[in-house]
């Protein structure tokens, strides 16, 4: 890794890594060599760059892989393989996004349904006003794109006509498992809950992925689907004593993964605001309202502030939350779950074969 070139909008974060050449795939090496001129100029930038001038540098890779090879699938391919781009945004930040469908706009983010086991954002609960206001919108992370923090606009990939067709929950209705495979059918998207993974039969988020009617439908686990706003106020609990309660959900909407509940200390420490990973969370009492963390009162207490001050909520900081806490990065446990995978699939492969 070369530099970091950091941008922020409201404790939204782009991190561009410049990866070194000799690991871009195929023709993307080439270009790659074209591109990283202007990139290692704002790379000298680092400090308190604009998340618009990030936003241009990331658009001139996009731009130039189209020229060169013609297409939006190289251009992605390149843009990937080039800048490995983690956004962090609070929960309620989303609630400023405009949802814009392919054929105009449809509401705002209201709140996140999310699972208990994987901590992955399954649906986004969509508040569209008048329309359709007698049912529950959801929208899978399938049809999600990337937030265009300029505009202030959350892309939608789907049509007016396919969400108002897709099938009804009503309001205040739990979401069922049988609700859940109606909608996954209805889309044609895979469904999480078959597979050994966080998602399905793979480990991390793949759009433009068909419906396999081969796959073994066997229920892995039972997913319970939680609400950010139901578990916003539950209580804290330290290894030695309460704590405070959760304020807020840190959400990666790249992988759609909450990767930090924000913890409001103030009964104790007066404007202080700390950062608990699911992988800290011992279990969950969600009729008690109280969340069990395998930390120290103490401990929470020196960890590193939030938000940061001096610099944001990026990969730097995270390491040093996790080295504050000496446990590993959720980044080493999900590369060695998706080389798992990858070897799992070379091996299911050889057998086909």
């Amino acid at each position: 890794m070369n530099r970091l070139l950091r941008g922020r909008a409201r404790r939204a974060v782009a991190v561009i890594v410049l990866l070194p050449a000799s690991l871009m795939p195929g023709n993307e090496t080439a270009l790659y060599s074209r591109c990283r001129p202007r990139c290692q100029a704002r790379a000298a930038q680092a400090r308190g760059v604009s998340a618009k001038r990030a936003q241009r540098d990331l658009s001139f890779a996009r731009r130039t892989g189209e020229r060169e090879f013609g297409t939006r699938h190289a251009c992605k391919r390149l843009y990937v393989s080039l800048k490995g781009i983690i956004l962090l945004r609070e929960a309620k930040a989303f609630k400023h996004f405009k949802l814009r469908a392919r054929d105009g706009d449809i509401g705002k983010a209201e709140e996140f349904y999310f699972d208990d086991k994987y901590w992955a954002v399954r649906y986004l609960v969509a508040d569209t006003g008048s329309w359709l206001s007698d049912r529950q919108v959801l929208i899978s992370p399938y049809a999600l794109g990337q937030a265009d923090d300029a505009e202030r606009v959350l892309p939608v990939g789907l049509t007016k006509k396919q969400i108002e067709d897709s099938p009804t929950l009503a309001s205040h209705q739990p979401v069922s498992r049988q609700y859940e495979l109606d909608y996954y059918g209805y889309y044609q998207w895979p469904y999480y809950g078959y597979g050994p993974y966080s998602w399905g039969y793979n480990p991390y988020l793949v759009r433009d992925v068909a419906l396999e009617g081969t796959i073994n439908r066997e229920q892995n686990w039972d997913p319970h689907l939680r609400s950010t706003r139901d578990a916003t106020g539950h209580h804290i609990q330290a290894q030695d004593g309460e704590l405070g309660h959760v304020a807020d959900f840190i959400i990666d909407d790249e992988s759609w993964t909450i990767r930090y509940l924000v913890v409001d200390t103030k009964n104790w420490w007066p404007g202080k605001h700390v950062l608990v990973a699911p992988g800290w969370i011992e279990r969950i009492s969600w009729e008690e309202g109280k969340v069990f963390v395998n930390l120290s009162r103490e401990d929470m207490k020196r960890s590193p502030a939030y938000p940061p001050s001096a610099h944001p909520l990026d990969r730097d900081y995270e390491i040093t939350l996790y080295r504050h806490y000496n446990r590993n990065g959720y980044w080493a446990d999900e590369l060695t779950t998706r080389e798992e995978w990858a070897a799992r699939s070379k091996h299911e492969e050889r057998k086909k074969a």
